[in-house]
């Protein structure tokens, strides 16, 4: 709770600043992102209002802490990104810092989009629990199921039904496609303006109205990085050429030198540091396979996908689209789950790159970039990781019912019907079952509560009609129904497969 006030506080400061909008760079864009992070805020407090009790605040709000401690500093983030807007006290500088700058699109309004689908979905599973009325709870969950069905996995009935609730509605898309262009070309105005009507007043401001608009080059030229950030491929082409200048650089050798950046960030240490070779026998190492070996303390659901960017063969790496969505499912993950971010937590139930494999075959779109999908990408993963778990314990449950069924058979209880035997019987019900079967069998033997210690009771004669006779034919009707795929899968051989 004591965050989602902090949330408001924001909202307050916000409200306040845009008094002088007109005084800000990269207005349209500091306007779309007010109104994006004022409506977030609406929505969280609407969906906490319809899911949530106030008194159960201490008990049942422990899953919304996390991501609403994520979407706090969302929030603070944007604030400073407005009030850097708003400083205007070196104009010229602030000019050359924001022409270029799409922080606002690629960043603040990224983030927003990536935080509020993980607080909607954590107080929709705090709701779930939420009261003590049976029959509400069940509502709630049915509502929460039919919500994340994979019917749902369609972008346009996505955004009728939830744009505005995860904004991604149609005026904030279509303010977003253009808010940007719009200020660079109002600021390139202002700029020009200010040259024409003398306001350069020094040499300092000369120097920099002509900078304004120079392409930034970059620091690296002539200067080639190390070896061990190259992808196998590149230093193969390398070293058909006495330089670098031919080589050429595709999106997966990028992807390469990622996930060595990603090494780097996760322990500390440059890749190959501790290595005893290097120079061109480090090169060959490299393209014969060899990569930097990680703690053994490091989270396996990073390592997995900084090896998948690695790998030797290009065409099995990842393209940065999957691989951001990933890492956002991933955030996700950690939000929902704090206590996986420790570096010896197991791995998530579910691998995040197989779930992208199956997105990326549903939606060939994915692998656009746009910003305003982020929430869309989000929900189809939620939908297919529901899907997917969903499809796992019904696997699980029929495979128990068979092998469960196959350990009835051998027992055969004359008094055990075809639907006890698909799953194993407690000890109390067997007891109770073999109890049931003694008296019956007294009773067919004629013996009478009254007779007496010494007088002989007539056992039944054995015949091959008996149960023996019936476990057999039982045997060989399963055998002879049974496919064999089925019969491998109970794990347990029939009659007529013994030798």
């Amino acid at each position: 709770m004591e965050q989602f006030k902090q949330i408001g506080e924001v909202v307050g400061s916000l409200n306040a600043l845009m008094v002088f909008q007109n005084n800000i760079f990269n207005q349209r864009q500091c306007c779309l992102l007010v109104d994006m992070l004022t409506s977030g805020y609406k929505t969280i407090a609407e969906q906490m209002k319809q899911n949530l009790k106030f008194e159960e605040k201490n008990t049942k709000w422990k899953i919304i802490e996390h991501p609403l401690k994520e979407l706090l500093r969302v929030f603070k983030e944007g604030e400073a990104y407005i009030r850097q807007c708003l400083e205007v006290k070196d104009f010229w500088a602030k000019a050359i810092a924001l022409y270029q700058n799409a922080d606002c699109v690629e960043f603040h309004i990224h983030n927003l989009l990536t935080t509020i689908p993980i607080v909607i979905e954590a107080i929709e599973m705090a709701g779930q629990i939420s009261g003590y009325d049976q029959e509400e709870i069940q509502k709630k969950k049915f509502v929460y199921s039919n919500k994340y069905h994979k019917d749902m996995r369609d972008p346009r009935i996505f955004q009728w039904i939830f744009g505005d609730q995860y904004l991604v509605s149609q005026d904030f898309c279509n303010r977003l496609d253009s808010v940007w262009d719009e200020d660079r070309w109002f600021l390139l105005k202002k700029i020009k303006d200010k040259k024409n009507t003398g306001c350069l007043t020094s040499k300092r401001d000369h120097r920099l109205a002509e900078s304004h608009s120079k392409t930034p080059t970059s620091a690296q030229n002539g200067q080639q990085l190390s070896f061990i950030w190259y992808a196998p491929e590149v230093l193969a082409e390398q070293e058909n050429f006495e330089n670098g200048g031919n080589s050429k650089y595709t999106e997966k050798s990028d992807v390469y030198s990622f996930g060595m950046i990603c090494f780097e960030l996760l322990t500390g240490k440059v890749p190959f540091e501790d290595a005893h070779l290097q120079g061109d026998k480090m090169s060959r190492n490299i393209r014969a396979g060899e990569r930097p070996l990680f703690p053994f303390h490091s989270p396996k659901y990073i390592t997995n996908l900084t090896k998948k960017c690695w790998h030797t063969d290009p065409s099995q790496r990842p393209s940065f689209s999957s691989i951001c969505r990933v890492l956002r499912y991933t955030k996700r993950f950690l939000a929902m789950n704090p206590e996986h971010s420790q570096p010896d937590a197991p791995m998530p139930p579910i691998d995040f790159s197989d779930l992208e494999a199956g997105i990326v075959r549903s939606f060939p779109c994915m692998e656009n970039l746009k910003v305003m999908q982020i929430p869309f990408q989000m929900f189809a993963y939620r939908v297919m990781e529901r899907d997917r778990a969903n499809t796992s314990q019904r696997d699980n449950s029929e495979s128990g019912s068979d092998g469960a069924s196959t350990c009835d058979e051998k027992v055969d209880d004359p008094f055990t019907s075809p639907t006890d035997r698909k799953s194993l019987p407690s000890p109390e019900t067997m007891i109770r079952k073999l109890s049931l079967s003694k008296k019956t069998l007294e009773i067919k033997t004629g013996k009478q509560p009254g007779t007496p210690k010494g007088g002989r009771s007539v056992r039944p004669p054995h015949t091959p009609s008996g149960r023996a006779m019936r476990m057999n034919s039982e045997g060989q009707l399963m055998s002879m129904s049974m496919s064999p795929k089925t019969r491998r899968r109970s794990g347990h051989a029939s009659d007529s497969e013994l030798p």
